[in-house]
């Protein structure tokens, strides 16, 4: 992939093939278990960027939440057993 970056482009199909490929770790009753994180990306100064949302934000005031605007993202990971979760 770093090649890939190197050069300016990525070969979309082969990185596909490359990553459905990855064997995915499993509890021992075969389950996945997926952690899910939403988190904002605040970006108060791109003010002509489509599908920007106003995101709620704890504790950036002093004594009040803000509203700033930005884009939700999501991060998905499969767990393992133990301590490398």
């Amino acid at each position: 992939m770093h090649d890939g970056l190197n050069q300016g482009r990525i070969d979309t199909d082969r990185l596909r093939s490359s990553l459905a490929g990855l064997s995915l770790p499993r509890f021992p009753d075969g389950r996945l278990v997926l952690a899910v994180d939403v988190s904002p990306w605040l970006r108060s100064d791109a003010p002509c960027s489509p599908d920007r949302l106003f995101r709620h934000v704890h504790g950036r005031a002093k004594t009040a939440s803000q509203f700033i605007p930005g884009w939700p993202y999501s991060f998905v990971a499969v767990l393992e057993m133990g301590a490398t979760s």
